[in-house]
């Protein structure tokens, strides 16, 4: 029976990884230690609270005059468990880790497609005219070529992400996302992370119209996420990541590194996981 081994957030560990995901994986371990530091932190500091009370609320005031004034003034107006509860800022690490891992996600598929074309350079070939003070620019054909790709691949990440797969569709010959379901997730945790960016996380009209039947955790207009539900989205998108780097890998032979399954779980069989 094979033995499959599962990584920390329930995505199966593949064994080889290319260059660009081993970059993704490591990126995602930070984002998933801070949480899981601050959940630890949170609580130690809720099971113990009138231990550490006092001797953090003095270091808080030890940091300088203005602190401290500003500081008192907030625990007389609103009281000491407003600053000293992690869940009065849950949301907005939450919103900045989320976001975080979006855009590693998007970075991923621009470092694989680096990758793919330092291969394979003729997949960019197309009938796009260039502007001549750009190409009198370099002295030799290698280094034009290498900007011209490195040019069409940003052009190519300014797209929505429908978009993206459709290039890769077409021009790689490697769908990215096969279940319509999976794909429209990752269309919607991208407008998410949008919103985040560019909006302060206020859901927005254009973005109702478009996914009217999302139900999130809503407050003042406002998407609310928690750390439990950073797990999750980062389970899912590991687990994407995981599925095209396979084809990607296998497709073009892409030069891979042995990710080190000593420190996680082997299952044996069916890995339960759906």
């Amino acid at each position: 029976m094979k033995t499959i081994y599962v990584n920390p957030w329930g995505g199966i560990i593949p064994g080889n990884y290319s260059c660009s995901a081993v970059t993704f994986t490591q990126e995602l371990e930070k984002l998933e230690y801070l949480v899981f530091y601050v959940l630890a932190a949170e609580r130690i500091f809720a099971t113990r609270y009138n231990e550490f009370k006092d001797e953090s609320l003095d270091y808080i005031r030890s940091l300088g005059p203005k602190f401290q004034e500003s500081f008192d003034h907030i625990i007389a107006h609103k009281g000491d468990r407003l600053i000293l509860s992690g869940k009065s800022y849950e949301n907005l690490p939450s919103q900045m880790t989320f976001s975080r891992t979006v855009d590693s996600f998007r970075l991923y598929l621009k470092n694989i497609l680096t990758e793919i074309i330092q291969i394979k350079p003729q997949l960019l070939k197309s009938g796009e005219k260039e502007k001549l003070d750009f190409i009198l620019d370099f002295d030799d054909m290698q280094e034009l070529r290498k900007a011209l790709a490195e040019k069409k691949i940003e052009s190519l990440f300014y797209l929505g992400f429908k978009d993206i797969c459709e290039f890769f569709e077409s021009r790689v010959g490697v769908k990215l996302i096969d279940a319509n379901e999976d794909l429209e997730k990752l269309v919607l945790q991208t407008r998410i992370r949008n919103l985040i960016v560019h909006n302060s996380g206020k859901i927005n009209s254009e973005f109702m119209r478009e996914f009217p039947n999302y139900k999130p955790l809503v407050i003042n207009g406002s998407i609310r996420l928690r750390y439990k539900d950073l797990l999750k989205e980062n389970s899912f998108i590991l687990k994407c990541v995981e599925s095209i780097d396979n084809k990607i890998t296998k497709k073009f032979g892409l030069s891979t590194a042995v990710i080190s399954t000593d420190k996680y779980g082997p299952t044996s069989g069916d890995s339960g996981l759906r």
